[in-house]
C-alpha cells in the first residue's frame, strides 16, 4: 500500500469516527463536507466516480473500532477490482444509461455521479419524481440535467424554494421559460415543506410533556451486566408483573451502578470488584464487555432493598415520529430505599391512607386525560392515536396497566359516585 494512500485512508477513518461520535452530519456539517471531499479524492485515485456503490466500499473501513491496516488493504483491493470492471465495461451514452435506470429503477446516487451530474435537490427531483415513475422521458430528463449542470444555477434553484413566495422572485422570472420542469419542482418542494412543518408541530405536541417515571417494585433479579464505552452500564433485569415475569434492560450511569451494588453484600461487592478488574485491565476508551452473573458467580443478584423509578424514553419510528418505546429499554430516574411499614395500628392506618390517596390521584388523572383529549379533538392534523398518546402523556398514564386501573377507578366514580374516601375522612 502506498504511504500517501494509507495516510488518506487513516484520515478518512479518523474523521468518520469523529463525526459518528458527534452525532452525524447534522451536528457538524463542516466535518461531513471534509469527509465527502476525502471520498472523492480516494475514489478519483482509482478512476471511480463518487457513486454510492463505490462509497460503500470505503465505509467498510469504519466497521472496526480502530483503524486496521488489513481492512484498509481489503478496501484497496476491492476498489481496484471495481475500477477494472468500470474501465472495461461497455460504453453507453448518457441517454442509454437513463433508459436503463428507468427500466431497472436504479439508485440516483449511483447513476447521477456516473454521468457527471451532481446529486442536488433539483436533479434528484428530476430523477426520482419524474424519470423513475415514467412521468417524463429519459431524453427530456437528460436535456434538463444538461441545462442545470452549472453549480451556480443549481445553487440558485436550491435557494429558490427557501423563499416565502418563490414565484415572486427574480430567479423564478428568469428561469420559468428556460426550465420546463421548474413549476413541478416548486410545487413538490412546497408540498414537502408543508408536510415537514405539520410533522414538526405534531412532534412538538408529543414531546411537550416528558415521560412520567414508572416505579419498579422489588424484588428485581439482575441476570446480566453490559458495559458500553466504559461509562454506560445496562442491567438486564427480571421484573415481577401481575401477568408474570417481564425482562427489561435498564440503563444507568457508572456512578449509579456502583452506588446501587454497594448496598448488596457480598454478591454486589464481588460484581463491582470484577467489573473494576476488567476495566483496569483494558485501558481503551471504547471498552465494552458483558457479564452473565449466573455463569460468572453462580447466581443472579436480587435487588430487594430498593425500588427503582425508571423512564421509558420515546423513540422515533422509520418516518421520524416519536412513539412509545416498546423495546423493553428504560433509563434509571432514581433509586428509592425500601422502608418497612410498621405493623402497629398507627402504621396500618397511615399505610391505608397512603394507598387511598394514590388511588384517588389515579382517579383524578383519568379526568385530566379526558379533558386533554377533548381539547385536542379539534386538531385535525393529529390522528386519533396521536391525540390519545399526547393526552396520556399529559396525565402521566403512559403505562398500560396504570391507564386501565385509572379508567376503572374513574368508571367507579362516574357510575356509582365512589370517590375512594375513607369513613370519617374527607
Amino acid at each position: 500500500m502506498k504511504p500517501q494512500l494509507e495516510k488518506q485512508l487513516k484520515e478518512y477513518f479518523r474523521k468518520s469516527k469523529r463525526l459518528e461520535k458527534q452525532g452525524g452530519p447534522e451536528q457538524n456539517l463542516d466535518l461531513f463536507e471534509d469527509i465527502l471531499v476525502l471520498e472523492q479524492q480516494l475514489l478519483s485515485y482509482f478512476g471511480l466516480p463518487h457513486a454510492d456503490k463505490y462509497r460503500k466500499v470505503l465505509w467498510q473501513l469504519n466497521e472496526p473500532s480502530r483503524y486496521q491496516p488489513q481492512v484498509g488493504q481489503q478496501v484497496i483491493e476491492a476498489l481496484q477490482d471495481m475500477a477494472e470492471a468500470h474501465l472495461l465495461a461497455p460504453v453507453h451514452t448518457a441517454l442509454q444509461v437513463l433508459q436503463q435506470a428507468q427500466q431497472e429503477q436504479l439508485d440516483p446516487f449511483d447513476v447521477l455521479p456516473e454521468l457527471g451530474f451532481p446529486s442536488h435537490v433539483y436533479t434528484l427531483y428530476l430523477y426520482e419524481q419524474l424519470l423513475l415513475p415514467g412521468k417524463a422521458t429519459p431524453a427530456a430528463i437528460l436535456k434538463e440535467l444538461e441545462r442545470v449542470k452549472a453549480p451556480q444555477l443549481l445553487d440558485e434553484l436550491g435557494r429558490l424554494t427557501l423563499k416565502s413566495a418563490p414565484r415572486r422572485t427574480k430567479t423564478y422570472r428568469q428561469l420559468k421559460d428556460k426550465l420546463p420542469f421548474l413549476e413541478g419542482f416548486i410545487d413538490h418542494e412546497l408540498a414537502e415543506q408543508a408536510e415537514e412543518e405539520e410533522n414538526n408541530r405534531e412532534q412538538a405536541l408529543l414531546a411537550a410533556t416528558p415521560p412520567t417515571p414508572v416505579l419498579l417494585a422489588p424484588p428485581l433479579q439482575v441476570a446480566r451486566i453490559i458495559c458500553i464505552e466504559r461509562t454506560n452500564i445496562s442491567m438486564v433485569v427480571q421484573v415481577q408483573k401481575p401477568a408474570g415475569p417481564e425482562t427489561l434492560t435498564l440503563g444507568l450511569q457508572l456512578e449509579e451502578f456502583e452506588r446501587l451494588l454497594s448496598d448488596y453484600k457480598p454478591l454486589g461487592h464481588q460484581i463491582l470488584a470484577y467489573t473494576r478488574q476488567v476495566s483496569e485491565a483494558n485501558p481503551y476508551e471504547e471498552l465494552t464487555y458483558e457479564v452473565d452473573l449466573e455463569e460468572q458467580f453462580g447466581k443472579q443478584l436480587t435487588i430487594d432493598k430498593h425500588a427503582l423509578e425508571v423512564i421509558f424514553p420515546q423513540i422515533r419510528d422509520a418516518s421520524g415520529r416519536l412513539e412509545e418505546n416498546t423495546l423493553g429499554f428504560a433509563l434509571l430516574h432514581q433509586m428509592l430505599a425500601v422502608k418497612k411499614i410498621k405493623t402497629n395500628r398507627q402504621g396500618k392506618t397511615a399505610a391505608l391512607q397512603h394507598v387511598t390517596d394514590e388511588l384517588r390521584q389515579l382517579q383524578a388523572a383519568y379526568s385530566t386525560y379526558r379533558e386533554k383529549l377533548a381539547a385536542l379533538a379539534p386538531a385535525a392534523h393529529l390522528t386519533k392515536a396521536e391525540q390519545e398518546l399526547v393526552a396520556r402523556h399529559h396525565a402521566g398514564l403512559q403505562d398500560e396497566r396504570l391507564f386501565t386501573l385509572a379508567h376503572m377507578l374513574y368508571e367507579l366514580y362516574d357510575s356509582y359516585y365512589i370517590n375512594l374516601q375513607r369513613k370519617g375522612k374527607k
